[in-house]
């Protein structure tokens, strides 16, 4: 999904989110570990 289309999903979906990582492809988990674990645990911890 292109940049456009993850920012009219997140305005349509009730309580979303969306996250964007600069210089990174489909794999944020392995590309960008610090920042995707770091999202990971807010969305845990506060939901």
């Amino acid at each position: 999904m292109a940049f456009e289309g993850t920012l009219v999903a997140a305005a349509r979906i009730p309580d979303s989110r969306a996250q964007v990582i600069n210089r990174c492809g489909h794999w944020a988990q392995l590309e960008h570990t610090d920042a995707f674990n770091r999202i990971v645990a807010d969305f845990v911890q506060h939901g």
